[in-house]
């Protein structure tokens, strides 16, 4: 069960809401945040980000871009989320792979790389800190099960 969302960013999440609903784009209610798609409707871009660079400000929270979206959330990232969790005594002597296809992946990528492990690309190639690509969800699915095999 997840903690619930700090005052700000119900705030903000209802303002994204709302511009969402407002302009035809999608809104995304997330766990430790609220994301805002524009994929659909790109000329709204500017508006987008500028929308998420004042709240985030307002109300103390991270912004983060992603593939043709913003998304606002408590501060941290997933390389910290990944450092906390190797860290607990029941991962000792673990090797922590990332697996991952938006920039929001990124801070998970070089943890596990710094941990001594990879971060894993899925999807069309890009500048990234992952150590190793994969070419979609169905070749990670194959390469799961085939360490599973051995």
């Amino acid at each position: 069960m997840s903690p619930p969302n700090a005052p700000s960013l119900e705030a903000a999440a209802e303002e994204f809401a709302a511009f969402a609903a407002a302009n035809g784009l999608v809104y995304e209610a997330k766990s430790l945040g609220a994301g805002l798609h524009y994929r659909m409707a790109p000329a709204f871009e500017p508006d987008a980000v500028a929308l998420a660079e004042t709240l985030a400000d307002r109300h103390g929270l991270t912004l983060q871009r992603g593939k043709m979206m913003v998304e606002l959330r408590t501060p941290g990232d997933k390389g910290a989320a990944l450092r906390s969790l190797i860290d607990a005594p029941t991962m000792a002597g673990t090797t922590p792979y990332f697996f991952g296809d938006d920039v929001t992946d990124e801070d998970g990528f070089e943890a596990a790389r710094d941990l001594g492990g990879a971060g894993v690309l899925i999807g069309d190639a890009r500048p990234t800190a992952a150590t190793y690509r994969l070419n979609d969800v169905a070749a990670l699915r194959d390469w799961i099960a085939a360490i599973l095999e051995t």
